[in-house]
């Protein structure tokens, strides 16, 4: 039977489990005493303004997904607004 909304998770990592990789590379880190984020904000009060909003706005990319176009063809449907009617039934 197929997964279905509103089962119980039975397999895999539990939440918030980092996997190995990331593991492996936050405890290196850590062994090696470098605690990037805090290296970040150590690092950003020593460039000028435009280099913290270069900076920000890299790692942005990896907090907020980036949208992508979507294709839309209507073919034989007529407008956008037929085809919204059909849709609704």
């Amino acid at each position: 039977m197929p997964f279905q909304k509103n089962d119980k998770k039975i397999t895999g990592r539990q939440k918030g489990t980092p996997n190995k990789r990331s593991l492996v590379l936050y405890n290196t880190l850590k062994d090696l005493g470098l605690d990037v984020p805090n290296r970040i904000v150590e690092l950003m009060g020593k460039v000028d303004d435009e280099s913290q909003l270069r900076a920000c706005l890299e790692l942005l990319k990896y907090m907020f997904p980036q949208r992508k176009s979507v294709d839309l063809t209507l073919d034989d449907k007529g407008t956008l607004v037929d085809l919204i009617k059909s849709m609704r039934g």
